[in-house]
């Protein structure tokens, strides 16, 4: 991949991602967001289109949008294979110009040490978005189910609070199924507070 010199280094975090697959999509960058053509060795690019909420130090933040290529090779999340899309909260190096156009770094975000653990965590949360939506969809037409449901996962973190006090698993581990429980419907945020501080007495 090419190096990018040049212009204030800073960070974007992705606020809004989509894929465009559709033959005859133009990456041609717009509203402040300059497009990149990066040489990969794992078949060349996917069009996106980005809204970055872009922070360099001794500035505003500010926010960019616009329709780019992105590397395959920075979807994946091993040596062939078990790629994903770029979600939301997965943070981009980039470079400012003076003029205001955003340059993603994609060799500098390829060798970022935590790279495939805040890709993960970023795809995870939006499987656990989409997860809550269709939940929400069902509980609204159904709220008899919803309360059955709610009183499972209460079960559940039941389950979990004794698992954390003997040792079965992890505070961690806890936390990342409450998260999850929170994002289906089955439980709610103060579900989750009450059995924290039964952890934490």
């Amino acid at each position: 991949m090419k190096e990018i010199h040049g212009g204030a280094e800073g960070v974007a975090t992705i606020v809004e991602s989509e894929t465009r697959d559709s033959p005859g999509h133009s990456s041609d960058a717009g509203a402040g967001i300059v497009d990149l053509l990066v040489d990969s060795p794992f078949g060349g690019t996917r069009p996106y289109r980005l809204v970055l909420e872009v922070d360099v130090p001794g500035r505003e933040p500010f926010k960019a949008e616009g329709s780019f290529d992105v590397p395959n090779k920075a979807e994946r999340l091993g040596p062939v294979g078990g790629g994903t899309k770029l979600q939301p909260g997965v943070r981009l190096p980039v470079r400012v110009d003076d003029d205001g156009s955003v340059r993603i770094d994609w060799k500098a975000y390829m060798e970022m040490p935590d790279r495939k653990e805040r890709h993960r965590a970023a795809d995870q949360q939006a499987t656990h978005a989409q997860m809550g939506r269709e939940a929400q969809k069902k509980h609204a037409k159904d709220p008899e189910h919803a309360a059955k449901e709610r009183a499972v996962g209460a079960q559940v973190l039941d389950s979990y609070v004794q698992g954390v006090k003997g040792g079965a698993i992890t505070r961690e581990q806890f936390e990342e199924q409450a998260r999850m429980l929170i994002a289906v419907g089955r439980a709610t945020p103060e579900d989750v507070e009450a059995r924290r501080a039964e952890l934490d007495r």
